[in-house]
C-alpha cells in the first residue's frame, strides 16, 4: 500500500529549490505530517508538477549536439591595431585576413569608432553606446516586472504556479522565478519593504495585490522618464 502525502502549496513551493534528497530531509524536519516522506516521493511530486530538478536532479538534454572546437584568436599586433577604423569592416577584414567578428570585438575593446563614425570623439561614441544599453536594460526590467506582476496577481487569487504556467505558456519553474524576481523588487524600502517576508512564505493576498499596484506605478514612472 502506497504512502499518501497531503501536499500543501508551501511544501510544493520548496520543490526544485534544492536536490530532492535535501528537500525530503527538510520536509521531514519541518513538517510532522511528512514523517513518511522519501526522496522518491519528492521526485514523483516534483515531476508531476512539471518542476525542473536542481543539481544532480536536473534533467539532462537529449540529443545534444557535440561541442564546437574552440577557435583560438591570434594575438593582435600594434600594426594591426593601427589599421582598425581606417575603413569599412569588409575592407579591414581583407587587409588583416581576419573575420569581421574579431575586428568588431577588438575595436570595442580599444574603444575605436567604426569608419562611418570618424570625426566623432571616441568618448562620445562610448557614451552613446552606454546610454543605449541603459535604455535596453530599462525596457527589459519593465517587461520582467510586468510578467512577475501577472504571476503575483494570480497567486493572490489562489492560483498555483502550475495553473498560471499553463495559462501563460511557460514552465512552472519560469512562473515561480518571475514571481520571486517580482517580490525582490516589491520588498525594496521604497515600495512595501518589510511587508513582504524575506522567506516569501505566507504572503497575504491583499499584500500581493498592493505590491502589484506599487510595481506597476514604478514601471509607469520609468516609462515617463523615457518620454521626458
Amino acid at each position: 500500500m502506497g504512502v499518501k502525502i497531503n501536499w500543501t502549496p508551501e511544501m510544493d513551493a520548496l520543490l526544485g529549490q534544492d536536490e530532492d534528497r535535501a528537500i525530503a530531509d527538510r520536509l521531514y524536519r519541518e513538517y510532522p505530517a511528512m514523517r513518511w516522506i522519501s526522496t522518491k516521493l519528492v521526485q514523483e511530486r516534483r515531476k508531476a508538477l512539471g518542476i525542473e530538478g536542481c543539481g544532480r536532479n536536473r534533467s539532462k538534454p537529449t540529443g545534444s549536439k557535440p561541442r564546437k572546437p574552440t577557435v583560438v584568436t591570434p594575438p593582435w599586433t600594434p600594426e594591426e591595431d593601427a589599421i582598425l577604423g581606417t575603413g569599412s569592416l569588409a575592407k579591414v577584414s581583407v587587409r588583416l585576413s581576419r573575420p569581421t567578428s574579431q575586428i568588431q570585438k577588438r575595436m570595442k575593446e580599444l574603444g575605436i569608432a567604426h569608419f562611418a563614425q570618424r570625426g566623432t570623439p571616441r568618448s562620445s561614441v562610448k557614451l552613446q553606446a552606454e546610454e543605449a544599453q541603459k535604455e535596453r536594460n530599462k525596457v527589459r526590467l519593465i517587461q520582467r516586472m510586468r510578467k512577475g506582476a501577472v504571476i503575483a496577481e494570480g497567486v493572490a487569487n489562489g492560483y498555483t504556479y502550475t495553473a498560471l504556467a499553463k495559462e501563460l505558456g511557460i514552465s512552472p519553474t519560469a512562473a515561480r522565478n518571475q514571481f520571486f524576481v517580482f517580490l525582490r523588487v516589491a520588498m525594496l524600502p521604497s515600495m512595501l519593504g518589510e511587508e513582504i517576508p524575506r522567506d516569501f512564505k505566507n504572503i497575504p493576498s491583499h499584500v500581493l495585490k498592493k505590491a502589484v499596484c506599487c510595481v506597476e506605478n514604478y514601471c509607469l514612472n520609468l516609462e515617463m522618464e523615457e518620454v521626458e
